[in-house]
């Protein structure tokens, strides 16, 4: 009934539910492996991107962008525990879970974790999304896993990475 709850508050399309759910489950929520959590992944996945590419502040309210990037930050090896999981999908209304592949999986929360971040000048969201990328580029080395391409991630960290140079260098030369 509780994940019944929370996927339907996902899905509700109402801001302000959406908000409290991500702001409130953290990252230990897929972590402890609760029975069939990972049925959340898709319908986390999107609401973390969507809530990642707003603006800090709307209508007063405070956006939990951090929240949002950490929770796809720390999915970035969840997949590789698994070869297929069941999953809910933000398509489907009448709750019928569907398999995914790993390389699926990873696929998935690696597109959200980069749109998210790609346009925010938040610092603070474009750390932890950088964070994630590193932990899930050394991971997937480490294994010499082939199944993901690693190529476009490299590619998002070097520039943001030079964009982060470039501003300081304009910076530094404009205290002279």
């Amino acid at each position: 009934m509780f994940l019944l709850i929370i996927s339907q508050g996902l899905l509700s399309g109402d801001e302000d539910v959406i908000y409290v759910i991500i702001s409130s489950c953290k990252v230990e929520f897929f972590h402890r492996c609760w029975p069939s959590s990972t049925l959340l992944l898709p319908l986390f996945t999107s609401a973390c991107c969507e809530i990642g590419q707003k603006p800090n502040f709307v209508d007063g309210k405070t956006i939990p962008k951090v929240e949002a990037l950490t929770i796809l930050s720390s999915l970035v090896c969840f997949p590789n525990h698994f070869e297929q999981l069941d999953v809910l999908t933000n398509k489907e209304k009448d709750f019928t879970p569907v398999p995914m592949d790993r390389t699926s999986l990873k696929r998935m929360i690696m597109r959200d974790l980069i749109k998210a971040s790609q346009n925010d000048v938040m610092l603070e969201s474009r750390e932890i999304a950088l964070c994630g990328l590193a932990i899930f580029l050394c991971e997937e080395l480490k294994h010499q896993r082939t199944e993901s391409p690693i190529r476009p991630f490299l590619l998002f960290i070097v520039e943001c990475l030079q964009g982060q140079s470039k501003k300081r260098t304009s910076v530094a030369e404009g205290e002279h």
